[in-house]
């Protein structure tokens, strides 16, 4: 049996004793990570010596036992179960009422499936001119390309970055740009029953006209170095108040709430990707699709705003404005299940995906395939992908 975090029952995790034990960070981290992670669930002390031997063999065997990457990873970790537990935020319940939905509702069931047999992982959107950087330098973020489909300022993304791990900015800063995290946005897999939807950014959102290139990551070798959030993590940094035009703002008013004060703001590990399966539920069930809504319903929105002010609303403001899934009176009432987790977790996800961030080098030896949009390879390209074994999709409308 696979060892999956926090699948105890929420009660057996709320009578931890996590928050009462107090660690020495500087020489005894890794023993009190062990701690939090038996103390926190039944689930360890019966199914998890494996995890307990490679953790002991982390421990012991010196700082090169694993890359960079995966050791921030599991920090984060550790991080987030502490402040699950200090703050009794309900992931652990969320994911137990999940469950029990599943249990009794088809689509719910299909899509714990997907997350329980792995036939899920992540993908990037590129521009096809990038093809030959990314099969020889792999996939870059934006504090080493300055680039990005959204908003492109590494200074901004240090400062939230640091909230969410929890570190001094200036600390942060000094990090090398190859260990902070890539984006990556949730897919199913190629053998997964529910389709592929694409993200705002790699489609007109009126023409529904895909764009440039989708490199499709291979699961087994990234989830050791993969975090998660459901929705854009930038765009939930601005949920209230503008962070470009006013950090300090920021910072006094979500300091708090990043350091464990609401459970939407954490980095969660993909043992825990099922709190994201109600945000999936609407579009799998009636289009068999993985997003959260329709981007008709963003259309609508955007024309609505310019017919009754006259002016055309920012493309991403509109889109943030429309990317909550219906958790209203009627899915409350079907699923009374999950009511008590209605502005808590359930929330607006800013953004039509579930986010992945991968830390360290992201090599293009992880790629398990590239689709492309609009251009073929051109033979130099192919040449490159038949050499890396990476398989190559013509994913133009036929």
């Amino acid at each position: 049996m696979d060892c999956i975090v926090g699948q105890g029952r929420p009660s057996d995790f709320r009578r931890s004793n996590i928050s009462r034990v107090y660690v020495n960070i500087f020489s005894m981290r890794i023993i009190g990570f062990l701690l939090l992670l038996f103390i926190s669930s039944p689930v360890f002390a019966e199914n998890c010596a494996e995890r307990f031997s490679a953790l002991l063999e982390h421990s012991f065997s010196g700082p090169q036992a694993k890359d960079e990457g995966q050791a921030l990873v599991e920090k984060i970790w550790a991080q987030t179960l502490k402040e699950t537990s200090e703050h009794h935020l309900p992931f652990l319940d969320l994911i137990h009422s999940v469950d029990q939905v599943a249990l009794r509702d088809p689509t719910f069931k299909k899509i714990n499936e997907m997350f329980e047999k792995k036939q899920f992982t992540f993908a990037v959107d590129q521009n096809s001119k990038s093809r030959l950087d990314i099969l020889k330098n792999g996939i870059l973020n934006q504090h080493e390309t300055a680039t990005s489909a959204g908003v492109v300022s590494p200074e901004k993304r240090n400062f939230v970055e640091s909230l969410y791990l929890r570190m001094d900015e200036a600390t942060y800063e000094k990090m090398p740009a190859e260990i902070k995290p890539k984006s990556m946005y949730l897919v199913p897999d190629f053998d997964s029953k529910i389709h592929m939807a694409p993200t705002q950014y790699s489609e007109n959102p009126f023409t529904r006209k895909r764009v440039g290139d989708t490199w499709i990551l291979d699961l087994k070798q990234i989830e050791k170095n993969t975090v998660f959030v459901v929705g854009d993590s930038l765009d939930r940094a601005l949920i209230e108040g503008d962070l470009l035009d006013n950090p300090k703002w920021f910072t006094l008013n979500h300091s708090a709430t990043l350091s464990g004060a609401h459970g939407i703001d954490h980095l969660l590990p993909l043992e825990w990707i099922k709190t994201s399966t109600p945000f999936y539920y609407e579009q799998v069930k009636s289009q068999n699709k993985l997003r959260f809504v329709d981007p008709k319903v963003f259309e609508a929105y955007y024309n609505k705003i310019k017919a009754e002010e006259g002016v055309m609303p920012q493309w991403q403001e509109a889109f943030s404005n429309t990317s909550q899934p219906n958790f209203d009176q009627k899915f409350m009432k079907k699923f009374p299940e999950l009511k008590p987790y209605d502005d808590k977790v359930l929330m607006r996800p800013y953004g039509n995906y579930v986010e992945g961030l991968y830390f360290g080098k992201l090599h293009s030896k992880k790629i398990k395939a590239m689709i492309f949009h609009e251009t073929p390879p051109t033979p130099e390209e192919m040449k490159e992908f038949e050499r890396l074994g990476i398989q190559v999709i013509d994913g133009r409308a036929k």
